[in-house]
C-alpha cells in the first residue's frame, strides 16, 4: 500500500512538472520541430530535464506522449 501511494505521488509530481513545460513543448511541436530539434532547443534555452540534465530525443518523445502532444501517439489513439 505504501509503495502504491508513493507511485501515485511520484506520478502526480511528474505530471505537474510536465504541465508547466507544456506551452514551450507545444510551441515547438506545432512549429514542426523533430524530437531531436526540440531537445537541442530546450538545452539551448537552458531548460533542463526534471532531473536537471540535458534533453535527449527519447526524453522529449516521452514527455510529448505524457502531454498528449506526440503526433504518432495521436494517430495511434485515433485508430
Amino acid at each position: 500500500l505504501g509503495a502504491k501511494r508513493a507511485g501515485v505521488s511520484h506520478r502526480k509530481r511528474a505530471d505537474e512538472w510536465a504541465e508547466k513545460r507544456k506551452p514551450v513543448i507545444a510551441e515547438l511541436v506545432a512549429a514542426g520541430f523533430s524530437h531531436s530539434a526540440i531537445a537541442r532547443e530546450l538545452t539551448r534555452r537552458g531548460i533542463t530535464t526534471r532531473q536537471g540534465g540535458e534533453w535527449t530525443a527519447t526524453a522529449v518523445r516521452r514527455l510529448c506522449v505524457r502531454l498528449g502532444l506526440d503526433r504518432d501517439a495521436r494517430v495511434k489513439r485515433a485508430a
